[in-house]
């Protein structure tokens, strides 16, 4: 294998997969939350995906167990847990700080019925 070779296999190998879409069903009819009764004049800003509030409202407002909110989205059970551990952190900054979330954006499919 001479030195060329050896680098584009290098690349090959160590490029990262790309993201797959997740299907979501619709996106919110708001686009995210802003605190009341803070006493600082700017608050910080928490992002949310529309996966990721997909994921919360699969699983704590529809009540779906994992598995089951993971085959709605298209996705694993080990790639759903890593967003939904991820919303949940997102969600408990932004009550613990006064911060505004936002909704927006991400790598989704809707649903379409």
């Amino acid at each position: 294998m001479n030195a060329r070779s050896l680098f584009l296999w290098h690349l090959i190998i160590s490029m990262p997969r790309t993201k797959k879409y997740r299907r979501i069903q619709q996106a919110p009819d708001f686009s995210g939350f802003r605190p009341f009764g803070t006493q600082k004049t700017s608050t910080g800003k928490v992002m949310l995906h529309y996966e990721e509030y997909e994921a919360i409202k699969l699983c704590d407002y529809e009540k779906l167990n994992q598995t089951e909110a993971s085959e709605m989205m298209s996705v694993s059970r080990p790639t759903f847990t890593r967003v939904y551990q991820s919303t949940r952190k997102k969600i408990a900054k932004a009550i613990v700080e006064g911060s505004t979330i936002l909704i927006e954006g991400g790598r989704v499919i809707f649903n379409i019925d």
